[in-house]
């Protein structure tokens, strides 16, 4: 998946020929990466392991690039539903400085369980820095959304979106948000 967006600030390279950094992650088994391109995606520098199967299950969602450069990769179920599905929960994966270094943070307003391999989760970013996460919950098929104002630090509103409006099995959500406190979602 490719993402573009504004480096965070002062961390702007000397030698960035473009005015925003590309991102491309790899979906993979064992070890998911992600690299940067400081010329508009001409080149590519090393990949950077964000998770590995361990850690989260090793399909992710797109990654999306917020106004203030942290970048998000939504992930469906850490720890891997393949390691322990009683625990997985949906998470994102987190970098605050330009993709050198990046961080799980799980949904912690999600219940145990409800992190599966069946559908990639999606984000998006408000300008003002909301994250908007969907996801499928795997216990019941049903969407969600749910919001951090704190770069996946906090969770709130989890909403169980495929109860409130009678959906009884929902698959890859799409997300879509501008203006804070509006965000769109589709499955």
């Amino acid at each position: 998946t490719l993402g573009v967006g504004p480096f965070p600030p002062g961390l702007r390279p000397l030698t960035a020929t473009y005015r925003n950094a590309v991102y491309y992650c790899s979906q993979d088994v064992l070890l998911v990466y992600c690299s940067r391109s400081d010329d508009g995606g001409v080149t590519f520098g090393p990949g950077v392991p964000i998770y590995s199967l361990a850690d989260c299950q090793g399909l992710h969602g797109h990654v999306k690039v917020a106004p203030d450069g942290t970048v998000y990769v939504p992930v469906a179920g850490c720890p891997s539903p393949l390691v322990d599905s009683s625990t997985s929960q949906p998470a994102v994966v987190v970098s605050r400085d330009a993709g050198l270094t990046w961080t799980v943070r799980t949904i912690t307003t999600a219940a145990q369980g409800s992190g599966g391999d069946e559908s990639d989760p999606s984000l998006a970013v408000a300008k003002d820095g909301t994250v908007y996460y969907s996801y499928v919950d795997a216990r019941n098929n049903h969407i969600h959304q749910v919001r951090s104002r704190s770069h996946g630090l906090a969770w709130e509103r989890d909403v169980d979106l495929g109860a409130l409006a009678h959906i009884t099995a929902a698959q890859f959500p799409a997300v879509v948000a501008g203006d804070p406190d509006r965000a769109a979602v589709a499955f």
